[in-house]
């Protein structure tokens, strides 16, 4: 009776253990309430990550230095409001270099405010508000679109839900709205799919931004895009804008 009362308690820790040793981190620009825990680190192809708490994570992201020739360093706080909310506030920092790649030319910082609490036993809502502010964008990465008012500034607010039938499966689901203060501000909108190993973290998935006019339009238009071919772009192409982005994680802890 011992062996097996002692058998029950390590098979439960494993799992417990599994659960949390794998946090998901989000999209792009909604993260989760979810963090590594102290000492704990995530090597992968979203990010390079280490817990220096259990409520603080440090972290750059191998996948924006390869594909936009871009420095970028970030600091992670996550922590319990009570016993129905939790809290992140998630900083990184942003900075082309001179490399093999001219695409993208850009200097900025990205600040999220966020909450999260579970709405039923399988199904946790984060809510995120979001400041960036731009030093330097001549050629901006995919979430800073034209605001045609000239402010170095934008604000977003998303909704982003996380679904869990599965200890090991899960889906996220993001909704809000890119860029507030654009004369023609977007809409963000979000799908992945993840699954969770005993190490392993994989998440693919898609996110879309793009003004309202955009999503029911045959004749959409990717500004940024004519941007880098320096095309002009007059403003009833800025009123189509739209554009697709990766939601792709794959990444180990240890």
């Amino acid at each position: 009776m011992k062996k097996k009362i002692t058998f029950l308690f390590f098979i439960n820790l494993f799992f417990i253990c599994k659960i949390f040793a794998l946090p998901t981190f989000g999209h792009n620009l909604s993260p989760t309430t979810h963090s590594l825990k102290e000492n704990q680190v995530t090597f992968g192809s979203y990010l390079i990550g280490y817990g220096l708490t259990d409520h603080l994570l440090i972290a750059t992201s191998p996948w924006i230095y390869s594909n936009y020739n871009m420095s970028n360093l970030a600091l992670k706080y996550t922590n319990s409001l009570n016993d129905r909310w939790n809290y992140v506030s998630q900083t990184i920092y942003f900075k082309t270099f001179n490399g093999f790649s001219n695409r993208y030319k850009m200097e900025s910082i990205m600040t999220s405010l966020g909450v999260s609490t579970q709405i039923s036993k399988d199904v946790e809502v984060t809510f995120n508000f979001n400041y960036m502010f731009y030093w330097d964008e001549t050629l901006p990465f995919s979430l800073r679109r034209e605001t045609l008012n000239d402010q170095p500034y934008q604000y977003n607010f998303t909704a982003l839900f996380e679904f869990m039938p599965e200890s090991d499966l899960g889906v996220l689901i993001e909704l809000g709205a890119l860029g507030i203060n654009y004369k023609y501000p977007q809409v963000i909108s979000g799908f992945s799919v993840h699954y969770k190993m005993s190490h392993f973290l994989i998440q693919l998935g898609i996110s879309i931004t793009g003004t309202p006019k955009s999503y029911f339009n045959s004749t959409r238009y990717d500004y940024n895009q004519h941007k880098i071919s320096k095309e002009f772009i007059d403003e009833e192409s800025v009123k189509r804008d739209f554009s697709i982005h990766p939601e792709i994680q794959l990444q180990y802890f240890f």
